[in-house]
Parts: C-alpha cells; sequence; structure tokens
C-alpha cells in the first residue's frame, strides 16, 4: 500500500480505505499529477463542512477542491467485474 494510502487507511482506524478515503486519494493524485503541485488533503471530518483537498500553487495562491461520488448499481458491478479480474497491464497507462 502506498504511503498516502496507509495515512488515509488510518483516517477511519481500520487499516483500509473507506470508499469517501479512496476516492478523496484518487482525485488528490489525479490533480497533483496534472496540475503538477502539491495537493493535500484537508477535510478534517471535526464535523464542519470543509473542503476535502487543498491545491498549493507555487506562487502561493491556494486553491480548494471537494470530492463528490456517486454510484448506480451498474457502476458498482463494473467494480465488482475489475476487482474479480485483477490488475492488467496497458502500456497506454503508464504516463498517468
Amino acid at each position: 500500500m502506498s504511503a498516502p494510502a496507509e495515512a488515509a487507511g488510518a483516517r477511519d482506524g481500520t487499516g483500509s480505505l473507506s470508499t469517501k478515503d479512496a476516492d478523496e486519494e484518487l482525485a488528490q493524485m489525479f490533480l497533483a499529477s496534472v496540475l503538477r503541485v502539491p495537493v493535500t488533503v484537508h477535510d478534517r471530518r471535526s464535523g464542519h463542512s470543509t473542503h476535502d483537498l487543498e491545491i498549493c500553487y507555487p506562487d502561493a495562491r491556494r486553491g480548494a477542491a471537494e470530492v463528490v461520488s456517486t454510484r448506480t448499481r451498474k457502476q458498482a458491478a463494473q467494480l465488482g467485474a475489475v476487482r474479480r479480474a485483477g490488475y492488467t497491464e496497458d502500456r497506454r497507462l503508464r504516463n498517468l
């Protein structure tokens, strides 16, 4: 498990990621990769509504991102099928 995944898993105390934590981690990695700037988890789950991710630009500006997940039955079935199939390497995905 990656260091961010271990840290995120620790957030819910189980050592594994909740769906929300996994979605936040994926969004964090994606935004950091695309924007090429640090993106950190900001959601403190303190009971107050706050954004999930904080984006830190080189010129000291800050951005915020809220991660929203929706899943239909079809999406859940697709996810289950992918998990059963296991890892498949695809050279087209190496640069993500």
